[in-house]
């Protein structure tokens, strides 16, 4: 009986054991896709060994590999902006064992929108000032139009701030006249001059 016992004692601190190393060790890791196209990686805490990352296409080809041997918690950009858009996959391994899988789902260069202001101010003697103002050099058309009619257009070639007079001779006091301003990087604005 005290072998049976010993027996039974002895399978149950052995399965507990395998039950107990059988559970996988999940890496606390996040990816966070930021907007110029790069996805942040965050390990979280400090690694047991050098850690693998793996980043695979939607056709899970290996398209990154990169070794990091870190003692402390890290983090670390991916630049997705060079690939086009998808699903992709980021596998951290561990000791050669895939720690974690998270799925990336990017979507390309977002719109962004041109850091631009203009203004258009009524000055003396029938004439006004158009002022424009961008982040970066760009095109900018500017156009006039009375009553709808396009009566002037000009084009201006790599600025990042114009300040222009206009005279308004030749138009009808009555008329509505209208200026807007176009860049080729996609700002525009509209105004009307009464």
């Amino acid at each position: 009986m005290k072998n049976l016992l010993s027996i039974a004692l002895v399978l149950g601190i052995v399965s507990l054991s395998i039950a107990k190393n059988e559970e996988p060790r999940v890496a606390p890791v996040s990816v966070k896709l930021t907007e110029d196209g790069k996805a942040l990686f965050r390990y979280k805490s400090a690694p047991q060994s050098p850690i693998t990352v793996k980043i695979y296409d939607a056709e899970q080809r290996v398209i990154k590999s990169q070794k990091l041997e870190k003692s402390n918690s890290f983090a670390k950009y991916y630049d997705f902006s060079t690939l086009g858009p998808g699903k992709y996959t980021v596998e951290v391994l561990e000791k050669g064992m895939a720690a974690k899988k998270i799925p990336v789902m990017y979507e390309g260069e977002r719109n962004i929108k041109p850091v631009a202001f203009s203004d258009l101010k009524r000055m003396e003697g029938n004439k006004v000032k158009m002022i424009f103002n961008s982040l970066l050099p760009t095109d900018i058309t500017v156009y006039a139009f009375e009553d709808g009619k396009l009566i002037h257009q000009e084009k201006i070639t790599s600025v990042s701030g114009v300040e222009r007079m206009y005279k308004l001779k030749g138009v009808s006091p009555r008329a509505e006249i209208e200026l807007a301003i176009q860049t080729s990087d996609g700002y525009s604005n509209r105004f009307k001059v009464n």
